[in-house]
C-alpha cells in the first residue's frame, strides 16, 4: 500500500512542502486547493517540475469551490457543496476548471465534497 499526506496549495510555498516531503520519505500525497484563481498552467508546471525533482506522485486532487463555506450541520447544509441551488453553477464550474487543472497535472483522480444529500427522496435538489 502507498502511504503519502494530505498537503494544500496556496502558491509557491507547494515546491517547500515537496522538498520536505522527500526528506522525510514520503512519495505521495493528495493536493488539495480552495482557489481557482491559483490554477493556472504556470502553477501547474511549477508543480509537475517540483514533483519530479522531489520523487512526489500526486494520487488525488482535491477539488474546492468558491462561495460561502459554514464547516458545522448548521449552516453547512445550505453553504457547502453544489447542493445548495444557490451556488451549484458557480461551484460546478470551479470544479470543472478544477479537474482541468487536474489533468495539465497528471492527476486522474477528483475529489471534493458535493454537501449534504437532502434526506428527502421527493426533493428536486
Amino acid at each position: 500500500m502507498k502511504i503519502g499526506i494530505m498537503t494544500g496549495f496556496h502558491g509557491p510555498e507547494v515546491v517547500e512542502k515537496f522538498r520536505k516531503m522527500k526528506e522525510m520519505d514520503i512519495h505521495y500525497c493528495q493536493f488539495s486547493s480552495w482557489n481557482p484563481s491559483l490554477w493556472t498552467d504556470e502553477n501547474a508546471k511549477m508543480i509537475v517540475d517540483s514533483c519530479r525533482e522531489n520523487d512526489v506522485t500526486v494520487d488525488v486532487f482535491w477539488c474546492g469551490w468558491g462561495g460561502p463555506r459554514i464547516w458545522n450541520f448548521y449552516e453547512g447544509q445550505e453553504t457547502l457543496g453544489i447542493v445548495p441551488v444557490t451556488y451549484r453553477w458557480q461551484r460546478m464550474q470551479d470544479l470543472m476548471k478544477g479537474a482541468e487543472f487536474a489533468c495539465k497535472l497528471g492527476v486522474t483522480k477528483v475529489a471534493t465534497h458535493m454537501g449534504y444529500i437532502p434526506e428527502n427522496p421527493m426533493s428536486g435538489d
